[in-house]
Order: C-alpha cells, then structure tokens, then sequence
C-alpha cells in the first residue's frame, strides 16, 4: 500500500469518489446497511435492516446520512415513532441540512444546539433521525417555569400500597397538587418568590429553604421536601419519599446502561439559573459523569448511547434572551436559516398530495470515508508533519476569524459568541473522524461547520472596496487567502513525495531481506546452495 493510501485512504491520482459514494449518490442521501463477518449488505429500507439485524445478532446495522454513519440501535425500548408518523415528512433542503448537522453532532458524540426559527423544523428533524436510527428519543421542553429539579431529580412522597386505594387517590391528588405548587413558583432577581398566574404564594418558611438551594444551585433536599410540604399544609406522614430522576440522568442510564437521546426543547426560554445548572452536566468530562449531590453523593454514568441535542429560537423572539458566551462555548452552535419558498412549497406537496421533492442539493453528500486513516496524528513522523501544516493554517484562520467578527457588530437580537480552543478541539476531531482524499479540503469543510455554522446566513459586511457579501462567504474566502499564503497545500504535496519515496524504498528493502530468508533456509543443504550464493544472501542481509 503506497504512503498516500495509508494517509488519505487513497491516492490522489486515482479517482476521487469512490465506487461507495456514487451508489449512495444513486440511491439518495439516506440509506441502511449492516455488516456481518466483514462483508456489507446494504438495504433498501429502515424495515429490512433491522429484521437483518435481529435474525443475526452479531450483525451491526449503520444508518447513512448523507455519509455520516450512524450505528442502529437493534433492542428493546427503540424508538417511539413508526413510519406512520412520517408518512408526509419532505425530505427537502432545510430538512437534510438540519439531519446533517445534528447526524454529525451525534457521531462525534458533541452536544448541538441548533438555533432557527420556528417553522423550520428542528424538533422534527430530529424525531425523523431518531426513528431511522431506532433510538428512544426523551424530550425536556424549557419555559420560565422549568425548575432544576426536571433536569437532575427531586424527591416525591409515594404513596405506600398499604394504604387502601381510596384514600390513594386522595393522597395523590394531593401529592400532584403540592408537586405542582413546587414547580410552578420561580424566583426573582432580588430572591423574593412571586406567584405565577392563578397559583398560591409559598409561605415564607419555604421560601427560605427555597433560597437557600438556589444560591447553592441544587435540588432539594429530601429532608427540606418534607418541610415545605409542611410549611404549606400537605400532611404526608407515613408516605414514602423516594427520589425522582429527572430527564438527564434518565436518559444517561436508559436501556440497561446504554443510555438514550435526549432532546432540550426551546432552551433559551429557560431562565438564566437553569443555564448555569446546565454547567455542571457540560463539562470537560463530555456528558458522561453527573454526581447527583441531592441524592447521596450518586454518580451517575452516561452510557455510550448518550446523546444531547438542544434547539433555540433566535434571541430577537419575545422572552428569548441571548446565551452567555461561555455557555455557548460548550455547545456545537449552529445557526440554521429560515425556510425557503422551494422547500416550503415541497413541504406543502408532501403534506397535502403525498408527493416527496426530489434532492437536488449535492452538498449534502459529504461522502463516504475509507477506513484507512490517520487515527492519531502522533502515530508517525509523517502524521506529525502533516499535522503541524495543517495546525499552523487552523490557528492562523482562528486569530484571523476572530478579528473580522470582532470588526463586525452584532445587531440587535443577535447571538454573541467567540472563537476559541475548543472550537479547535472539536475541529480536530471533524478531521479524524470525516477524512476526505484531501486532508485540507477536510479542514475547510470541518471549519465551515464549526466556524461558520455560528454566523446567521444572512448576516452581510461591507468590505474594503465597499462590496456587500456574506460575512460566512467572508470567512470562506478567507481560509482560500491564508491556505494560498502559506503554501499549505504545496507543503503537504512535498511531504507526501519526500514520505513515500522513504515509504518505497523500505518496501524494497523489506522484499529484499524476505528473499534473504528464503535463502537461509536453504543453507541447511549447503550441497544446494554455492559459495557465491551464501555471500550474496549475507550481502543482502547486511
């Protein structure tokens, strides 16, 4: 195998689109396959796949977006949604760039928050996926009056089956009641409690304890459950209190330990409290720890399932403030634009005659990655110098980026946000994961997902000879400009010739030295071999 197959999976001179992308191009921009004893049998459906998977346990089913691989969950608790519920779904423009953005978020196992408008699909975009890929999907829908405790847990009084089934329904109207009055009351700025609309006050005694655990930022405590039950009246003795999980750790142990989907609905209309608990689950660890102190110190363990998708209206919506720079940091951010008149107009053919559009758009087809490459970018000396280009063009495009956004104002209702190392971070991992035949055309592609994929579509910058254009298309030319200056490309074209001479040379002398042991096995008959034989083996040999 020659030093360029090894490294971008193969050689630049042949073709460039390997015979597995065309027939994906050819069958459309979704499609099924699994594989079993290493050989791929590829489906025409989501139905045949899984019946293949299930009649041959060691088999793995994939789903295909758009080239992104997604493994099929094949067990119990799958996905809530059957084909019915999607019968008139278009599979138009809007729709494939949003099932590619969050297929992508998923494979890299990165937390997506997708910010558009209303109408443009988000939460059935990702219904569609999680349906095709069979994996439960939890939602947990945020407003001013989500509490902390739907995220993480709460204790809640339980009602004992002692207790004759009379008088259970009576105590668990009660018990609904006094959970209600819980959730519904939020706290101001100042700390005072306020009453929502149609709802009691809490009495004083609970709003202290209540303080207290927000300016700790944490649940309540089983103990103070239990005050404030009798802070407002509700007599619950000798009813059990057990703890709840909320929708984080319930979707981070789903399914034996594997663990599910999980879907934030509208997070920025959650309040500004709720984004900071948010914190605790984003971190470094890449949502896989949790330790719940409100129950006893619990860590709780996300499964290799576990994934987060989040979706936003834009901040110029009415009571949709704009996101903390560090908290959207922490996310994969893209912003989505709206709806256009074509894919308006195809949505309106699916839903009305049942007529699906025909996907024009050939950037949706990121293509098939081979197997071989660069896993690690310290495996070889090669690697580590094809990475040192590449770094040195990402890190001049980050510094670069950063001072044209910085030189272009965000407008009212505009998301703030900043580049930085993790954008890099994740950049990198786009790279490895996603290797096109040429690693610079990954990095540009990688870079417009992550970078760009921030910016509104629309928002425009007036440049130096007073053109109009796209701050996206800005960035874009940008990377060309830097790649150009840098004689990136050039670079790496001089290490792969410099490489695979070394590459050739040690092929042949490995072929030379495997004939030398081939004729050291014929020393033991030395009436066979001549003396002139014998000193050319060990001529070899040296």
């Amino acid at each position: 195998m020659t030093l360029e197959k090894m490294v971008y999976g193969f050689s630049p001179k042949e073709e460039q689109i390997s015979k597995r992308e065309k027939e994906q191009k050819e069958k459309g921009p979704i499609n099924f396959y699994a594989e079993l004893d290493n050989q791929k049998k590829v489906f025409s459906s989501r139905k045949e796949v899984l019946e293949f998977a299930a009649n041959n346990p060691e088999a793995k089913a994939y789903l295909n977006v758009a080239g992104v691989d997604l493994e099929v969950w094949i067990g119990e608790n799958g996905s809530q949604f059957n084909d019915k519920d999607f019968e008139k779904f278009a599979l138009d423009n809007k729709a494939m760039e949003l099932l590619t953005i969050m297929a992508k978020s998923i494979k890299l196992d990165q937390p997506s928050l997708v910010e558009g408008e209303t109408d443009i699909g988000k939460s059935r975009a990702l219904e569609y996926l999680a349906y095709l890929a069979n994996h439960h999907l939890i939602y947990q829908s945020f407003s001013g009056q989500t509490d902390v405790t739907e995220l993480i847990g709460k204790y809640v009084p339980r009602v004992s089956n002692d207790i004759p089934k009379t008088q259970q329904k009576e105590i668990e109207k009660k018990i609904n009641e006094f959970i209600h009055l819980f959730d519904s009351t939020r706290s101001r700025e100042d700390g005072e409690r306020v009453k929502t609309k149609n709802e009691k006050l809490l009495s004083k005694e609970s709003q202290r304890l209540l303080q207290i655990c927000l300016q700790e930022e944490r649940a309540v405590a089983e103990t103070e459950m239990k005050e404030i039950a009798k802070y407002e009246g509700y007599d619950f003795e000798g009813v059990n209190w057990q703890w709840q999980d909320g929708t984080v750790p319930m979707a981070m142990e789903a399914n034996g330990g594997k663990g599910c989907w999980l879907y934030f609905d509208e997070l920025g209309a959650a309040e500004p409290q709720i984004l900071v608990k948010l914190n605790r689950i984003l971190t470094s660890e890449g949502l896989r720890r949790l330790e719940i102190t409100e129950n006893g110190s619990r860590k709780v363990e996300g499964g290799p399932n576990f994934r987060l998708i989040a979706s936003t209206n834009p901040p110029s919506y009415a009571g949709r403030l704009p996101f903390e720079k560090d908290f959207i940091r922490r996310w994969n951010y893209q912003v989505v634009g709206r709806l256009t008149e074509e894919d308006s107009f195809a949505r309106d053919l699916a839903r009305e005659i049942g007529e699906k559009p025909a996907l024009k758009e050939e950037s949706y087809f990121v293509g098939r990655r081979e197997e071989m490459k660069i896993k690690n970018f310290r495996e070889s000396e090669f690697s580590r110098a094809v990475y040192k280009e590449l770094g040195k063009l990402h890190t001049k495009f980050l510094y670069s980026a950063t001072e044209r956004l910085e030189a272009s104002p965000n407008e009212v209702g505009e998301q703030s946000f900043r580049y930085e190392e993790s954008d890099k971070i994740r950049t990198v991992m786009y790279l490895k994961e996603f290797q096109k035949p040429d690693l610079i055309d990954t990095l540009k592609e990688a870079i417009e997902f992550y970078y760009l994929g921030k910016i509104n579509p629309v928002k425009m910058i007036s440049e130096s000879g007073g053109r109009e254009v796209s701050l996206r298309d800005s960035l874009k030319e940008l990377f060309d400009v830097l790649a150009g200056q840098l004689k990136t490309r050039e670079k790496i074209q001089e290490l792969i010739k410099k490489y695979q001479s070394q590459d050739e040379k040690n092929v042949a002398l490995d072929e030379e030295a495997a004939k030398a042991k081939v004729g050291l096995a014929n020393l033991a008959n030395l009436e066979e071999t001549d003396i002139g034989d014998i000193g050319n083996i060990l001529a070899k040999l040296k």
